[in-house]
């Protein structure tokens, strides 16, 4: 679901894989914050309104959206607890699950002779996503990636308040991609191995380096004006774009 799309109903009846749900959650759910200051944003929104059924959490800095397949009997969207959601779903038996959405955005979740109620929050209530565009800037593999990041994470500067070097760097050196950090103190750069075609340098946020690991395969940065999105098979990562001058 994206910014430019309307807000799923509430009303919600759809049933998933347990061992599917449990893959994808456990992804998405690590972009759910703990600040009391916007309930919301400690939910998790399952979205059932097409099938694969859409996964989305967002901390308001970094969005991680997914899907998974499943059975619609009613479209509709609604916000669960993430960390809540997430270790119920674990303790149930293999197989299916099913979600029914009630008043009050109070969900049913029944898997074989489990039952369990939890207290939800209207999908009208999540924040809108941004939309990530149809094709990546560049594309590497995971182990590309991977190893850059691994090689200059060391030098990203701990500092919140220096914001433009709690990251890294890319930058294109020739026919490579190169991650650039520093912390003020030591600088490093790291190199791909793998060619990739010209793009416009940018600030790689931490948190979104972090999460990196979670996407395998080939994965696609896409540089927009707005924003940064990383996608991978059915999983899309994305934080607002640092423009500052300062590199």
């Amino acid at each position: 679901m994206t910014a430019t799309e309307a807000q799923p109903k509430t009303a919600a009846q759809f049933t998933v894989q347990r061992d599917d749900l449990i893959r994808e959650l456990a992804v998405v759910a690590k972009a759910s914050s703990h600040s009391k200051a916007i309930p919301v944003l400690s939910t998790v929104l399952l979205c059932a309104d097409g099938n694969p059924i859409k996964l989305a959490a967002s901390d308001l800095e970094i969005s991680i959206q997914s899907s998974i397949e499943g059975a619609i009997e009613d479209e509709g969207g609604v916000c669960l607890p993430a960390k809540r959601l997430l270790d119920y779903v674990r303790a149930l038996p293999a197989g299916q699950v099913h979600f029914k959405t009630g008043a009050n955005h109070w969900v049913s979740i029944t898997a074989a002779r489990s039952k369990s109620r939890i207290a939800g929050m209207s999908a009208d209530n999540f924040p809108a996503l941004p939309e990530a565009p149809g094709e990546p800037t560049i594309t590497l593999s995971a182990d590309n990636w991977a190893t850059m990041i691994k090689r200059a994470a060391y030098a990203i500067s701990q500092e919140e308040s220096r914001f433009t070097l709690r990251g890294g760097l890319l930058i294109q050196q020739g026919e490579h991609a190169a991650i650039v950090t520093t912390d003020g103190h030591r600088l490093c750069m790291a190199r791909s191995e793998q060619a990739v075609g010209a793009f416009t340098k940018t600030i790689i946020p931490a948190g979104l380096l972090n999460h990196m690991g979670d996407l395998s395969g080939d994965i696609g940065l896409a540089i927009t004006d707005a924003g940064l999105f990383l996608s991978a098979g059915e999983r899309t990562m994305s934080t607002r774009r640092n423009t500052s001058r300062n590199w």
